[in-house]
């Protein structure tokens, strides 16, 4: 049996690449399992608790998670000039 560790900064940029896509949603727990490849719920919910101990987010029900701080704004969207893409 192989044991498996799963590194929150994944689970991190995969919630922040989510939002982004998705108008600001967040993903459900099984979305990140299924994204991040980890192996139960049980383990996403762990992981999302040592990243709100960090104070990296925030969690509100089953499915609000808002991102705090300067994390959010690590890798911001890029602002590209309109005459750029016609």
């Amino acid at each position: 049996m192989t044991n498996a560790t799963y590194n929150p900064n994944d689970v991190y940029r995969y919630i922040v690449k989510y939002k982004r896509d998705h108008s600001g949603n967040s993903p459900t727990m099984r979305e990140i399992q299924k994204a991040v490849g980890i192996s139960s719920v049980s383990v996403v919910s762990y992981i999302l608790d040592i990243l709100e101990s960090r104070g990296w987010l925030v969690r509100e029900g089953h499915r609000g998670i808002t991102l705090t701080g300067e994390r959010w704004e690590i890798e911001p969207p890029i602002d590209v000039p309109h005459w750029l893409v016609e």
